[in-house]
């Protein structure tokens, strides 16, 4: 693997089920340690990732090892955190092999849209931007995010 060595921080790795608008999939949850939103989501749902700590160091080659361990009952890997754009690297090499797999990538990110690099906007399937607010939340059977979050899908808004 070419970009193999290419360092980052993820903390954990978890599966979920049921993760698309019909209930159906199961995705390998990467949550990549730190972010650099300022000032941080008054709602966040991992303020524990905030700070990028020493011990979450990995590469890009370890990542893609996990989703190649689960490859044979994923259909989706979810690029969450923390904040993934802190890391924009990797996030484009590990989001590039797992479609080479033929997986739906999904990016949640705390940033505005305007602020996603154009390489990763063309690269992912799906983009959930903007802060997330717990008091805005989509209903039940829409995509899993607040009203306020802008979703686009392969490079194209969806909705607000």
């Amino acid at each position: 693997m070419k970009y193999g060595n290419v360092k980052c921080h993820i903390a954990s790795y978890s599966l979920s089920f049921g993760v698309d608008v019909n209930d159906e999939g199961t995705s390998l949850n990467i949550f990549f340690d730190g972010c650099d939103l300022e000032p941080k989501c008054r709602d966040c749902q991992n303020p524990d990732l905030w700070i990028q700590k020493e011990e979450t160091e990995t590469n890009v080659a370890e990542a893609c090892k996990q989703i190649g361990l689960h490859s044979d009952v994923i259909t989706h890997v979810v690029f969450t955190g923390g904040e993934p754009l802190m890391q924009p690297k990797a996030t484009y090499h590990i989001n590039k092999y797992a479609q080479e797999l033929g997986l739906q990538t999904w990016l949640y990110t705390g940033h505005e849209y305007s602020h996603v690099p154009s390489n990763l906007k063309k690269s992912f399937n799906c983009i959930c931007s903007g802060r997330y607010d717990r008091y805005k939340l989509n209903p039940p059977g829409t995509f899993p995010a607040s009203y306020n979050q802008i979703i686009t899908r392969n490079d194209r808004i969806e909705f607000v």
